[in-house]
């Protein structure tokens, strides 16, 4: 975007004329009489200038071949105004009377107070006071000071809620860095001096949430989730099991399954499963029953694991006979089990 630049332009912003009070464009009638409301070059510059101090407010050259600067000096201030982590509609205690006092998140009163570096929970803190916008700066730029002297900053352990440029000899926590008189890049480190019981009581929020999230508590109704307590571990729990007909030919798709993609028969009562995802190891623990439905006079098949191929981690290989004949069972199930 660019200012005008006709020929009529001038270089200096004039001044605006003496006019009415403010108001809103009319709408004409020339049959009543009433007249068009027509802009003055003033309008037209109030206009102007409106959308110029956005874009040269962020930086940029005014281009007359640009027309995205406007979107791209909106996107500058979306972007600058990202650069801390504040909490926001906070509660504060009576003893935090202005902005930029650091601060401690107090369990016991749900609020922040004044934060010390006495070797106490006091000294957990979490941010500065903003008292105009009722928010702490956890992180970040924090424009909140006054006199600082750019340079490494200390909580104090004096005065409750002041910081120092001194290293303390004792409980020292880092706040951050002072990066102009009034600014401050805000990150709070206890590099020494604070237990791990107030560094809990820093994150004892955080702590709260994360136990709702994810310590899952026993079931007791079919609507709950259950905890993997209740289920057993992972041995416990089926790998793979199936249900097919024997009396098949070729490659058998089976009637159900878990974990198992298809069946090749191999020849008469010789099968291998074939498993959708390999097993962990080749020591698990097949369970194999066969049987008729239709003939109840035959007896149900006595199952073995084929000795031509051993178990693999991706299929197990079986045989299915009768008084030493192999058999084709019309129900034919298997279970397995392992790491």
């Amino acid at each position: 975007m660019q200012r005008v630049n006709r020929s009529t332009a001038v270089a200096v912003l004039p001044s605006p004329p003496a006019g009415g009070a403010p108001g809103y464009f009319a709408a004409p009638d020339p049959t009543g009489g009433v007249p068009a409301t027509v802009p003055g070059f003033e309008w037209y510059n109030l206009i102007q200038e409106e959308l110029m101090a956005v874009i040269e407010g962020q930086g940029l050259v005014p281009s007359s071949t640009d027309h995205t600067q406007m979107r791209q000096a909106i996107l500058k201030m979306i972007q600058t105004g990202q650069k801390a982590v504040v909490i926001s509609g906070v509660t504060f205690a009576p003893a935090v009377t202005s902005s930029g006092m650091a601060v401690y998140w107090d369990t016991v009163n749900s609020r922040f107070d004044l934060a010390l570096a006495d070797g106490s929970a006091k000294q957990a803190a979490v941010g500065f006071s903003d008292i105009v916008n009722g928010a702490v700066y956890a992180l970040g730029d924090a424009v909140l000071f006054t006199g600082l002297t750019p340079g490494h900053y200390y909580l104090s352990g004096t005065v409750a809620g002041a910081i120092t440029a001194t290293v303390p000899t004792t409980n020292v926590v880092s706040v951050g860095v002072a990066k102009s008189a009034t600014e401050v890049f805000v990150d709070i480190d206890a590099a020494g001096g604070i237990t791990q019981t107030q560094a809990d009581a820093r994150y004892a929020a955080l702590a709260g949430l994360a136990t709702q999230l994810f310590n899952v508590a026993s079931a007791t109704a079919a609507s709950h989730a259950v905890n993997f307590g209740q289920i057993g571990n992972g041995k416990a729990i089926a790998k793979a099991w199936v249900n097919f007909d024997g009396t098949l030919a070729g490659t058998i798709t089976p009637r159900a399954s878990y974990n198992v993609s298809s069946i090749t028969k191999n020849a008469t009562g010789d099968y291998t499963l074939n498993f959708t995802n390999a097993m962990a190891d080749a020591n698990y623990a097949p369970a194999i029953v066969s049987g008729y439905s239709a003939n109840a006079s035959v007896m149900n098949s006595i199952n073995r694991m084929s000795s031509a191929t051993p178990l693999t981690t991706t299929s197990a290989r079986f045989l299915s006979s009768i008084s030493g004949s192999s058999v084709n069972p019309e129900i034919v199930t298997a279970t397995i089990f392992g790491n």
